[in-house]
Formats: structure tokens, sequence, C-alpha cells
């Protein structure tokens, strides 16, 4: 899973899964949210749209890390998706035994996998790995490929139009965007370009911001 260790959208959510949204995600579409109006996405579609943007979406909330791979490319047996328990004993040995797979994860928005006493993950993690040239080529999902410059591209559409993200939808109270350096190890690091709540205005660096960043910095 090398060439998925490269630049990545995180997705923070300070909500966690229930038992039922995992079982709705997992499914991946399927009806079991189609009774439930409050629910966002309510058809099952809504996570479908991470595939715009990549092939082998994750995710971790709670003590459960899951892995979607459509292509069955990337995870052991041809596997097209994983669901990992971090609270049994044995996976907490995968950590150690694999620990670069998981290493994306470690301290992204304080989740902190390698701790000795693992208590799980009080939120919920998105890790979406921006599709490369080489895995949009082979891609049945969308040819489209995001080189440094459609990444950059990429925060300064979504920052443009943060203004009208909360209009559309009943539970997010704020959304935060925020970059990590390519050459930056550390995600303590990161540097918040825009916040907005829907009781505040918007307080960005704006989108030309973003156009000055340098482009090996994506």
């Amino acid at each position: 899973m090398a060439s998925l260790q490269g630049p990545a959208l995180w997705v923070f959510n300070d909500a966690t899964f229930s038992d039922q949204d995992f079982a709705n995600i997992v499914k991946l579409g399927a009806g079991t949210k189609k009774d439930d109006a409050s629910k966002v996405g309510k058809f099952g579609l809504g996570f479908n749209a991470v595939y715009n943007l990549s092939d082998v979406p994750s995710f971790i909330s709670r003590n459960t890390i899951a892995l979607f791979d459509p292509h069955k490319r990337h995870l052991p047996r041809g596997n097209p998706g994983m669901k990992i328990d971090l609270s049994l004993p044995k996976n907490r040995s995968l950590l150690k035994a694999v620990p670069l797979q998981f290493k994306p994860f470690e301290g992204v928005f304080g989740c902190a996998l390698n701790q000795e006493q693992f208590v799980g993950y009080p939120a919920t993690l998105f890790r979406l790995p921006f599709r490369s040239e080489e895995q949009a080529a082979l891609s049945d999902i969308k040819k489209e490929s995001y080189s440094p410059e459609k990444r950059r591209q990429f925060l300064a559409m979504l920052i443009k139009r943060a203004g009208n993200l909360l209009l559309f939808t009943q539970n997010v109270k704020s959304v935060e965007v925020f970059h990590l350096s390519r050459d930056e190890r550390n995600p303590l690091n990161m540097t918040c370009l825009m916040s907005v709540t829907r009781e505040s205005a918007i307080s960005a660096q704006g989108p030309y911001h973003v156009l000055q960043i340098p482009l090996k910095a994506f």
C-alpha cells in the first residue's frame, strides 16, 4: 500500500460512528438509511462521493479502522474492504507488525494508535489519498488524477465555497480547513486556512492565499 501513503485529504468529525453507522457505510450505499431522513446522505450515496478524489478511502472511529478497496488491489486476499477492531489483542499486534500502514493516522487530530493502552478514538477521521496519475490510468472508478496544482486548486475552491457548506448540512456546526506542507512531518504544525461557523462570518485567508503556497508544499 506504499502508493497510498502520499498526499491525502483528511476529514475530521468530533462525533463517533454508531453501530448502525458502521453497518450503513460498510454496505456502501445499501438502503439502510432510506427510512431515516435525518441522516445526511440518507440514500446511502453520501459516502460514495469520496471516490471522486480517491480509490482507497479509509477511516477510524471508536475502536475500528475501516478500509475500502473496490478494485481489490491493495488489501490482503483481494478483499474489497476491511474492518479492523483495534480493541482485540490480535489486531493490536497487527499495528506493531505493519506500523507503516497505519502511520498516516498517527498524530492527526489527536489520533494515537500506538499508545500502550488504546482506549479508542473518540471522534471520526477519514483519510482520502488523492488519486495519482498511475492510479487514475488503472482506475475503473474515475480517470481523473490530482497533481500538485489540482490539489491546490481543489483547496482554493473548498475555501471559496465554504460559506455555502453549512447551508446543506443538518448537524455540522462549523467547518475548518487546514494545510500540512508536504515537507512537514508533524501534524501539529498544520496551518489553519479557513474557519466558519453557523453563527459567525467566514474567517479565511482566502483562495488567493492558497494559490500563493508553493506547489512543492502539495
